[in-house]
């Protein structure tokens, strides 16, 4: 499997096995998923986490947010952003609105009225407080290299 990005398959890898019901991951290791699980455990977005080094492997366990009797569970990055208090501000949604106006080469009041007739505005602000949250777990994430 080619990963281009590494730390969007950790989130990928944790959000399925919580919609999988499965209360534990495990990953390829690298250090930025180490430094990261270590921050979401810190968080208490993950109960426990392990470093296997002769599988080469991060193991996440008892992860919050696994279902468990059908109840609904926040994504993995909503509830780092829930407990940091990580929201997209409306010029952080203004700013993403004028960079999709650049590349699509119209005007952002166009875009806007677009996204609003989609009912996608709510999507919008969900992505960018998601990356604003990868940027904050990236940020508290320790790398060491030894």
């Amino acid at each position: 499997m080619s990963m281009t990005d590494p730390i969007a398959d950790m989130l990928t890898r944790i959000r399925n096995a919580t919609h999988a019901r499965k209360a534990s991951v495990d990953m390829p290791w690298s250090r930025h998923k180490e430094a990261i699980a270590r921050v979401l455990r810190e968080d208490g977005v993950a109960r426990e986490h392990e470093i296997r080094p002769g599988e080469q492997a991060v193991h996440l366990a008892r992860i919050l947010g696994a279902r468990h009797g059908g109840a609904a569970v926040l994504a993995l990055a909503d509830e780092v952003a829930r407990r940091e208090s990580i929201d997209a501000t409306d010029d952080d949604v203004e700013q993403e609105i004028e960079k999709f106006a650049g590349r699509a080469g119209r005007t952002p009041a166009a875009v806007r009225a677009r996204l609003e007739k989609d009912g996608a505005m709510d999507r919008i602000r969900a992505g960018v407080r998601r990356e604003k949250t990868m940027a904050w777990l990236i940020e508290k994430a320790n790398v060491t290299h030894g």
